[in-house]
């Protein structure tokens, strides 16, 4: 294919496909499928909505350092759905704190009812974030639910 004869696509035009026709023959030439990558967020990596109100209750919660920096690593971890799923060996190695420590902070967030403990993956852990204080996806309605069902079961298993 000549260099003269391949143009420069608009920023506009994303993920779409184009079909080049030779003008003299009306011959298709070649099928094109342009992909654009994803642009990076400023500060990279992903988000997730947080509500202010649940801001303000963190700042009057009386959690500790320790047990701020713990949730902000659960929040960093945070996937789909609300659901963390991470190994306390880990976490303990990446904040440099003993591991312990993590799960006395991660006790204490349950007992805030800012995390519950979900499905447990054979030796890892999972936690589900409280959709009513922050979330990442598309249905918060359904996360909600499935974050009661958490709660009904865990009363269940203690009776």
């Amino acid at each position: 294919m000549d260099k003269d004869r391949i143009i420069e696509l608009p920023k506009s035009i994303k993920n779409k496909s184009f079909c080049m026709v030779n003008q003299e023959t009306g011959q298709l030439e070649a099928f094109i499928p342009v992909i654009f990558p994803k642009k990076k967020v400023l500060l990279g990596g992903e988000f997730m909505l947080v509500f202010q109100d649940f801001l303000l209750t963190l700042a009057n919660s009386g959690l500790t350092q320790e047990q701020y920096r713990v949730l902000c690593y659960l929040m960093g971890k945070l996937d789909f759905e609300n659901y963390i799923v991470i190994k306390q060996t880990q976490a303990a190695k990446e904040l440099g704190i003993n591991q312990a420590h993590i799960s006395r902070a991660i006790k204490k967030l349950e007992e805030l009812d800012i995390v519950r403990q979900g499905p447990r993956g054979g030796m890892i852990k999972s936690y589900q974030l409280n959709p009513y204080y922050a979330f990442k996806g598309k249905n918060q309605q359904k996360m909600i639910v499935s974050f009661e069902d958490l709660k009904k079961r865990k009363e269940q298993e203690k009776q």
